[in-house]
């Protein structure tokens, strides 16, 4: 794949800011246990 440098630089930018929005959607793992006698909300 030939690319210009203004090419490559726009598919970096556009691939960082996909990987951004995918780390966002990930599910944080919860920090501490939930207390049971609590609502989830």
């Amino acid at each position: 794949m030939n690319l210009s440098p203004a090419q490559a630089r726009q598919l970096l930018e556009t691939l960082r800011a996909q990987e951004q929005q995918y780390l966002q959607q990930l599910t944080r793992p919860a920090t501490q246990k939930a207390d049971p006698n609590k609502p989830s909300w």
